[in-house]
């Protein structure tokens, strides 16, 4: 594993917290993965959590598919790319989750760009 996946995770579950708390139109629904007695974890850290791994999971698999079509395109669209991908990469996780619901364009486009901007720093 790549040392640079941790952080993605993390960045990844910071990004989900920060569209959850300041994006109107972005919900999560908060599902219990599993149950420990003794260290109780919120429902909500574990969906933010499994949401970040799939969001670092998926921009891993798929981040050399995006450097081959911005190769291709002029530099000023790579970074609005970039956001449209992430933009499809939430909508086709929301289509597929029953926790992620993203009522609009509006909250998608600024989901995508935190999303964009996180994974592009690390």
């Amino acid at each position: 594993m790549s040392p640079s996946i941790p952080f993605k995770i993390l960045a990844n579950v910071g990004v989900l917290w920060v569209a959850l708390r300041y994006v109107p139109g972005f919900h999560i629904v908060p599902i219990e993965f599993f149950q420990l007695e003794a260290l109780p974890i919120d429902p909500l850290i574990q969906t933010l959590v499994a949401g970040g791994i799939a969001f670092a999971i998926a921009n891993v698999l798929l981040y050399p598919v995006m450097n081959i079509i911005a190769a291709l395109l002029p530099l000023i669209t790579t970074p609005m790319l970039m956001v449209v991908l992430n933009m499809a990469l939430l909508w086709a996780i929301m289509l597929v989750s029953p926790t992620l619901s993203i009522s609009g364009l509006e909250p998608l486009f600024w989901s995508g760009l935190l999303l964009g901007i996180a994974n592009t720093l690390l």
